[in-house]
């Protein structure tokens, strides 16, 4: 597994980096860390509750369990020549290690091609055939992500299936993996499932989450094959479709058997600095979340953000509210929904409201949830565009 601690890094530091990191480094299996690359992840548009720069950077890439730097999600700073975002990825080159992408934007033109020239090495961002096939021809890895919100592997395996491309450049990932996802559907299993679900050979299901990742990390000598002199870390299974995973050895040794943990894993433990990390200021009351309109106003024109659902981009969009008594309502018909973000690291006490369009809190969640699998195996009803126009 390899893993991007972006979360426990924008709360606690460099630190919190290293406790995962050597937490990861104990467990019997294979958890690599990436350094995280971008935090803040949008400097000046955020509080984070720490920063991380070049020094940083350089210091982690000296830890043994260090695998690279995380998605580089400031992808105009690559572009244009940002001076932290460069020497960052200077330092990861510096060390042999492989610097990860995160080009969340649908110009494939100039942008693109002065970001993958800039050192990230792969992206899991992509969304559309076109993205898939313009990554592995700039020599990036596609990473094609399965979430619990995240459905992109559905039009990007196209690029494989239906065009041909040669599958040694595309990698099977997750992203944003709620629990919930992860006890009842699983992990890396349902994703190569996914893949399978939408026409994929199973072999090369499992090379794109196995073999291919393993060369990607620069760790095909260790990893990712079941031949001589690599680590004994294997799954067992009866079904290389439905995948079910009966046995799970890591480095030799059963660990699981039948859906049952058979080891013994002493519980890691986190130190104070690590806990109660939350910092409010104040207790929050409703009144806090009111969005207020202008004075005498009945209705108001407000900025929203538009879901499109199972992918992580969204719209800019502008939507007439009613007003009651001064504030600006929800309007369950046009589905607006308010979102809230609270400042939780300086215990600040600011709230900030927005509204979003498309969440469906007006109780067609289910069954939209049920349905978007039927249409990721349907495929969209088109033939791939394997022309794939990238400026």
């Amino acid at each position: 597994m390899f893993i991007d601690p972006h979360e426990i890094a924008n709360v606690l530091g460099l630190p919190g980096v290293k406790l995962m990191h050597d937490e990861a480094a104990g467990l019997p299996i294979n958890v690599l860390v990436q350094m995280p690359s971008c935090v803040p992840s949008a400097p000046g548009l955020e509080n984070a509750g720490a920063t991380l720069g070049v020094a940083e950077v350089k210091e982690a890439m000296g830890w043994p369990n260090i695998i690279g730097l995380g998605e580089m999600m400031n992808f105009p700073g690559v572009t244009f020549k940002d001076e932290k975002m460069l020497g960052e990825i200077a330092a990861t080159q510096a060390a042999h290690k492989t610097v990860g992408g995160h080009y969340a934007s649908p110009d494939l033109g100039l942008p693109f091609h002065g970001y993958v020239a800039g050192g990230p090495a792969d992206d899991h961002e992509g969304t559309r055939i076109d993205d898939a096939i313009a990554r592995v021809r700039q020599g990036m890895r596609a990473m094609l992500r399965l979430g619990s919100a995240w459905y992109d592997v559905a039009a990007q395996i196209k690029a494989v299936t239906e065009c041909g491309i040669d599958p040694r450049n595309f990698i099977l990932c997750t992203d944003d993996s709620h629990s919930g996802t992860l006890v009842h559907e699983g992990h890396m299993n349902r994703v190569v499932r996914h893949a399978i679900a939408q026409g994929l050979k199973p072999i090369t299901a499992l090379q794109m989450a196995t073999l291919n990742t393993a060369q990607h990390f620069g760790l095909e000598r260790e990893l990712g094959s079941i031949t001589p002199g690599r680590r004994a870390d294997l799954i067992l299974t009866s079904d290389l479709t439905t995948l079910p995973i009966e046995m799970v050895i890591a480095h030799g040794k059963v660990l699981a058997e039948n859906g049952k943990l058979t080891a013994d894993i002493p519980v890691y433990a986190y130190p104070k600095s690590a806990r109660d990390t939350v910092k409010m200021g104040r207790k929050l009351a409703a009144k806090d979340f009111d969005i207020t309109a202008p004075k005498g106003a009945s209705q108001v024109k407000a900025r929203v953000i538009g879901v499109i659902e199972n992918q992580a981009p969204t719209k800019a969009l502008e939507r007439t509210l009613k007003v009651s008594q001064g504030i600006a309502l929800m309007d369950r018909a046009q589905d607006v929904c308010q979102i809230a973000l609270v400042e939780r690291h300086r215990a600040t006490g600011k709230v900030k409201e927005r509204y979003g369009l498309g969440s469906q809190y007006a109780g067609r969640g289910r069954r939209r949830h049920r349905r978007r699998e039927q249409r990721q195996s349907a495929g969209a009803g088109r033939a791939a565009d394997c022309r794939a126009d990238v400026g």
